[in-house]
């Protein structure tokens, strides 16, 4: 009897191992499909005159003297897809002002450095003066 129940004990045995050898290899080769969605980012980082520039901020450009006056105007593309940059002025009349990196491509982790360049005509009136400028970046 001693041996029979050994028999058997040793066939459950090698069965089992079986049945965990079939599991594991099963575990193994399982197809497990996947997907997921990259989406563009568009993202730029604006700095003037070499300070982080938050949207909406006033910018003063202080005194101005008649002529060209500059500001520093460097973007950095933090997003994840080419832009081109558009810029337009609504500035005074007979006032100009132009970015010279206007029409300008900056690729993704890129720098696009320019400048701003306001021209006070040499006829104007001293005063304050107030205008908008904007900047837009297309795909």
């Amino acid at each position: 009897m001693e041996r029979k129940t050994l028999m058997v004990l040793a066939t459950v045995g090698i069965v089992v191992a079986l049945v965990s050898a079939v599991s594991a290899v099963v575990v193994l080769f399982y197809n497990m499909p996947m997907n997921g969605t990259v989406a563009e980012q568009a993202e730029l980082q604006l700095y003037l005159d070499g300070g982080v520039y938050i949207n909406g901020t006033d910018i003063s450009w202080g005194t101005l003297i008649k002529g060209a006056n500059t500001k520093s105007l460097d973007i950095y593309n933090s997003g994840n897809v080419a832009l081109t940059v558009i810029a337009f002025a609504n500035a005074p009349d007979d006032w100009a002002m132009a970015y010279s990196q206007n029409s300008t491509v900056v690729n993704p982790s890129q720098w696009l450095n320019g400048t701003l360049t306001l021209t006070v005509p040499q006829d104007v009136s001293a005063g304050v003066y107030y205008w908008g400028f904007s900047l837009s970046a297309n795909s």
